[in-house]
């Protein structure tokens, strides 16, 4: 089985494209969408299944409820 796994930021069209792309050999998308940015500011989640009604069968939508773990000395590091 093979798994097209990316994380997802409001970018509609761009998904699209991937999805008619990829469908033929493509078994699962994986659709990873975060509550919080990569910066830990919160963010609404906006992914629409129906929006992509014919690859529903396809898709696997995973919300991730998390904050990032920030350490700005990790940051300043090399």
């Amino acid at each position: 089985m093979i798994y097209d796994c990316f994380l997802y930021y409001d970018e509609d069209m761009l998904l699209d494209i991937r999805l008619h792309t990829l469908a033929d050999v493509v078994d699962r998308f994986v659709i990873v969408e975060a509550t919080h940015s990569f910066t830990g500011i919160p963010r609404e989640l906006h992914f629409d299944i129906t929006k992509f009604a014919k690859f529903k069968d396809k898709i696997i939508y995973v919300p991730f409820d998390a904050q990032p773990i920030l350490n700005r000395a990790d940051n300043n590091q090399g």
